[in-house]
């Protein structure tokens, strides 16, 4: 069975329904997840088509049958403005005869009770779970949801919410309703409810997955580890009698007495019980296995809690995530390197339920400076496009009239006038714009084209002598008193839109519109350079990101000037961090452009604190929020040095859309390197007799440009190669 993605569907026969006179109780402890069921005849099991939407979250069987395997499905989006629907070929899950179907529903985003700091509890969007489905067999219509549809709110699933957890309780399973003949006469019949007001779209993005299934290590009678840093959930296998309660508690931490911790990750959410799911048994002899399908949790550890008569078989940890195709790997000679790859790959796929997250236990949110940070990280690694592409798409239905945007999406009206500014902003413009330069696709940025021209007009209204101060800067710097003025990175953002803009227009044959935003760019940045530029080459403060951002963006005058001050700051410092998530981007990039790849390098992989390499070895597992590691332990604001490894060690540059080049560069400490991007493989490794061997793959149908230190730039086609730095061959 495939799931498939269609541009466009009409539920000419279908309506939404839900239960009988259900309303949403802003005080309900308990929203429990409504089941629908429906019996039906066919004629022909051919090209059998089923779209569905059910929000917030759906599972769907025909026939006993689960419909895909899919999980938290559909991707959140603005629901008053789209709705993401899914379609499926379920022919094989029919026969000739009597068929039925139900439906379960979870609250997801479309009905998030939990109260909390970001208010989602209060979106305009906010309602009862719902459902809209239509199934047609052979081009006609077998089956629509209506109101002869049978519901009932009387299911196992009593509470489910994001931030919460999922309480189930088997002695309310009903085990023959997925079957035909089951007596639903005490269900009710479903109403006709309105929509949630959006239009619906089909789902683009690469569906959730439990992609892996983890072994957890027992630390004692009541705590388990599951080794690493993972969002998911677990499966347990239980046996006891009917009644008893086993109760899942989850976090990233341990207190000083080995109990688990959740007070830095727990704050922000006010009701219910956080990151918490429980199970009730139905006091089956043979044994019980549950696992939730409404939930996800951030968590390393796992705290069990056992209520009546009930003995715990087995406890297995479920990573759980968006499906990519993956289409990269890094792999070296020092282990630590090896090991924050790992570090930050963790991170990213654990940030990526359904939209880019900035973590996936205390927020689940879409902060926009986070899905840029990592963007490069995750595109080297997966083929994400599509999956970005979906989210672009929310962020565009968070813009108001006046073009300002939200620090993250989706929200219900958080974020407009903090946790923002253009270094966060310049998701919908960069985003798209590192998609065409990876992929040679310009549809997201033909998307967000009129979006990102309102937001430049909305930045027009907040800047100053052209330049704009708004937004969070550097965000979780070292010492926030060194950050660098919020002005100049904003404004570098402001000058790098303005300028991805320009360069859109001349793609599409817009002389007019280049002329205009490069215009406006020039004055951006000599704004900057009037305000900020110093006689000696540096810029602001003469801090590390100050230094970094002006040649990031190519505003500095004398980039080689300013780098070479970079290149002397870091070392004074003992490499040892002095900026935010903005400078941990800029600061390793511009010291390997311009020929200082060994401070960059070990600015990255020193041990000291601050660094990246001092969460190494002190056994994280994944990228913390801050330097110090308060807080949240698993984000990805920090994780482009994931991208500098492709980038620089191996080489993979993507310059010009559709062009790609193979340039590394060498760090003295490394001895090797082997990377594979796309079925491209670059591998280097020095030899005894202080050569540098090189090895290149290029695979069929892709040409690519080779530029490796001391061998002429060639640009070669399928097939394999060795160079040497004294001599070449093919």
């Amino acid at each position: 069975m495939m799931l498939r993605s269609t541009e466009r569907f009409c539920f000419d026969r279908a309506r939404w329904i839900g239960p009988q006179q259900v309303q949403v109780d802003w005080r309900a402890p308990e929203l429990p997840a409504p089941c629908f069921r429906r019996e039906f005849t066919v004629n022909s099991c051919r090209d059998a088509e089923l779209r569905i939407c059910g929000l917030g979250f759906f599972v769907c069987r025909i026939n006993g049958q689960r419909v895909g395997d899919q999980v938290l499905a559909p991707t959140v989006s603005i629901y008053d403005r789209h709705v993401r629907f899914l379609s499926f070929n379920v022919s094989e899950l029919l026969h000739i005869g009597r068929n039925v179907i139900t439906v379960t529903l979870g609250n997801g985003w479309y009905n998030p009770s939990t109260t909390e700091v970001w208010h989602l509890d209060k979106a305009v969007w906010r309602d009862y779970p719902k459902l809209l489905l239509q199934l047609d067999c052979g081009g006609k219509t077998a089956v629509a949801s209506d109101e002869t549809w049978r519901v009932t709110t009387a299911g196992p699933i009593r509470f489910n919410a994001l931030r919460n957890g999922e309480f189930y309780d088997a002695r309310l399973e009903q085990s023959r309703q997925d079957l035909t003949g089951f007596d639903d006469s005490c269900w009710e019949n479903a109403r006709r409810v309105a929509g949630p007001g959006g239009v619906l779209i089909p789902e683009i993005q690469p569906p959730c997955r439990i992609t892996e299934t983890l072994p957890l290590v027992r630390l004692s009678p009541e705590l388990f580890d599951a080794g690493e840093n993972l969002a998911g959930w677990c499966r347990l296998r239980v046996r006891g009698t009917a009644g008893a309660r086993i109760t899942l508690h989850y976090g990233e931490s341990l207190d000083s007495r080995n109990r688990l911790d959740n007070a830095a990750i727990g704050m922000f959410v006010f009701s219910g019980e956080f990151q918490t799911d429980s199970y009730t048994l139905r006091g089956e002899t043979c044994g019980e296995i549950w696992e939730p399908e409404f939930t996800y949790h951030g968590f390393r550890y796992v705290r069990l809690e056992i209520e009546g008569e009930a003995e715990l078989l087995a406890l297995e940890a479920r990573r759980v995530g968006t499906d990519f195709q993956r289409i990269g790997n890094f792999h070296c000679s020092l282990p630590i390197v090896n090991e924050l790859e790992a570090m930050a790959l963790r991170s990213c796929r654990a940030n990526f339920v359904g939209i880019p997250t900035d973590c996936p236990h205390r927020e689940k949110n879409g902060w926009t400076g986070d899905a840029l940070a990592a963007v490069e990280t995750v595109l080297y690694h997966f083929d994400a496009a599509r999956a970005y592409e979906g989210f672009l798409e929310i962020l565009i239905d968070t813009q108001r009239p006046s073009g300002q945007l939200p620090g993250m999406a989706p929200t219900s009206g958080w974020g407009y006038n903090s946790g923002n500014g253009p270094a966060w902003d310049g998701a919908l413009a960069l985003i798209p714009e590192l998609i065409l330069r990876f992929n040679n696709d310009d549809r997201p940025l033909r998307k967000c084209r009129d979006a990102i021209r309102r937001y430049l007009d909305y930045c027009e209204t907040m800047s100053s002598g052209d330049l704009v101060s708004f937004g969070l800067g550097d965000w979780c710097h070292v010492d926030k008193s060194r950050m660098a003025p919020v002005e100049l990175t904003s404004s570098c953002f402001l000058h790098a839109i303005l300028q991805t803009v320009a360069a859109f227009a001349a793609r599409i044959g817009d002389p007019a519109e280049q002329t205009e935003y490069l215009a406006r760019a020039r004055r951006v940045a000599a704004a900057i350079l009037r305000k900020y530029a110093r006689p000696d080459g540096s810029f602001a403060d003469g801090r590390m990101t100050s230094l970094a951002t002006p040649v990031y963006f190519g505003i500095a005058p004398e980039p080689e000037r300013t780098a070479a001050l970079l290149d002397e700051t870091v070392r004074a410092n003992d490499y040892r961090i002095d900026f935010g998530f903005l400078g941990a981007k800029f600061v390793p990039r511009v010291l390997a452009e311009h020929g200082y790849v060994d401070t960059a390098f070990e600015l990255l992989t020193q041990t000291k604190f601050p660094g990246w390499g001092y969460w190494a070895v002190r056994g994280e597992t994944t990228f913390l929020e801050h330097w110090e590691g308060g807080d949240s332990r698993n984000h990805v604001l920090f994780a482009d040095l994931s991208a500098w490894l492709f980038r620089y060690p191996a080489g993979f540059r993507h310059d010009a859309p559709g062009k790609l080049v193979i340039a590394p560069v060498l760090p003295k400490k490394l001895d090797s390197v082997r990377c594979d991007y796309r079925g491209c493989r670059s591998e280097w490794q020095r030899e005894s007799d202080g050569n540098v061997r090189f090895r290149i793959t290029i695979p069929p149908e892709t040409r690519v440009r080779l530029e490796l230190p001391g061998i002429p730039a060639q640009c070669v086609g399928p097939g394999e190669y060795e160079f040497s730095r004294e001599s070449s061959e093919s």
